[in-house]
């Protein structure tokens, strides 16, 4: 989700005509990390809750890198 999506939805948007904050927002909106309300859900399930805060945990870790790239990026082709 933090590589793939960002990338491919980012180029979606593109093509739909999003240009400058739009589509630099689109880009954030699907490189943002996995949501805290699924460590909940699993919890309140009788599930995994522990590999639910893992995926939170490293997904918000990885999404520094992803972001940080992504929006230089899109500066540097100059589209946002």
């Amino acid at each position: 989700k933090i590589a793939i999506y960002p990338l491919v939805f980012t180029i979606i948007i593109y093509f739909w005509g999003f240009r400058g904050e739009e589509l630099g927002i689109g880009f954030v909106v699907f490189a943002s990390p996995g949501a805290i309300a699924g460590f909940a859900m699993a919890k309140a399930m009788d599930n995994d809750s522990e590999l639910a805060a893992n995926i939170i945990v490293i997904s918000t870790l990885l999404s520094v890198v992803t972001l940080s790239f992504g929006i230089f990026l899109l500066k540097a082709f100059k589209l946002i």
